[in-house]
């Protein structure tokens, strides 16, 4: 099946230096507007046709996400980090997404926005691996799901926020 969606148009974006292009996170935005219209048979198919060097992307781009969202207070950036989580199908590594879903869940927690709520209203788009995987951080003990748990901290940098990871570092 050919897709209206132009994976290049993800797959070009860089944030090596975390800039806070507003482009770039409307194409992110787009892209899990895109998938999430898409009918469930499409959505699988969707995600067979993602070239595989963009799961990892997706995941970062989760985490940058979740920063954004805080930058700008708004919880749509949240809400498309879950749906990154449900295409990237948790491929890679569940850790690698419980990492990255700690960000999205720091980010709402600051935001005051219910974490969970936010995944159970898109449990729909999931996959049974992904729904198992999301529903099972859903119960998670909240003590888990803390940035020193994986020796991350959330810094301020000229008023940007940022998770930076700090390797052995002894949290207070």
């Amino acid at each position: 099946m050919k897709f209206n969606y132009n994976f290049e148009n993800l797959d070009k974006i860089s944030f090596r230096f975390r800039n806070q292009n507003s482009e770039n996170f409307q194409e992110m935005l787009n892209f899990g507007f895109y998938f999430e219209n898409l009918s469930k048979d499409n959505q699988i198919l969707f995600k067979e046709a993602l070239p595989n060097k963009m799961y990892k992307k997706l995941l970062s781009f989760s985490g940058l996400l979740a920063e954004y969202a805080i930058y700008t207070k708004d919880e749509k950036y949240i809400k498309t980090g879950v749906v990154f989580h449900i295409i990237e199908d948790f491929r890679i590594d569940y850790r690698e997404n419980i990492r990255y879903l700690i960000l999205l869940n720091y980010s709402s927690n600051f935001l005051g926005i219910n974490f969970n709520n936010l995944i159970l209203n898109n449990i729909s788009l999931c996959s049974e691996k992904a729904e198992t995987q999301l529903r099972n951080f859903c119960v998670r003990d909240n003590s888990l799901n803390s940035l020193d748990k994986f020796n991350i901290l959330f810094t301020l940098s000229e008023n940007y926020p940022t998770f930076v990871h700090v390797a052995n570092k002894k949290f207070p």
